[in-house]
């Protein structure tokens, strides 16, 4: 009779912890998944900004706006834009934009300051 009741027991215990095992790897996968969304989000908002100021400056040539990035960006996003797309990410996750930005390619930083201004075309400093 104890034998029968600590066997159901040892049962019992196991497969709470098979369950258990089985709903922190299904809690693990969703945070994952989540953090790869909120970084492509955020990848998507820095190219989104940056795709503004340079058709801002396109549209009013006489205008000169400072780029900057929020200080409290956990990483460097490299921004990269090229003819017609603006692209901003890091190692794992990127996003783009459509643009009407028809000029020289460059490479910003967002740990930067740049100056977007127009003489000829878009002058990124």
């Amino acid at each position: 009779m104890k034998g029968q009741v600590s066997i159901e027991f040892v049962s019992l215990l196991s497969m709470g912890l098979l369950a258990s095992s089985i709903l922190v790897t299904a809690v693990q996968d969703r945070n994952i998944a989540v953090q790869d969304r909120n970084e492509y989000v955020r990848a998507e908002k820095i190219a989104q900004k940056v795709a503004y100021k340079i058709e801002y400056v396109m549209a009013d040539q006489e205008s000169q706006v400072d780029l900057e990035f929020s200080p409290q960006l956990d990483e460097t996003y490299n921004v990269n834009i090229t003819s017609n797309k603006v692209t901003a990410g890091t190692r794992e996750r990127s996003a783009g934009v459509q643009t009407a930005y028809t000029g020289s390619n460059h490479t910003l930083h967002t740990n930067k300051s740049y100056q977007v201004s127009y003489d000829e075309g878009v002058v990124i400093e």
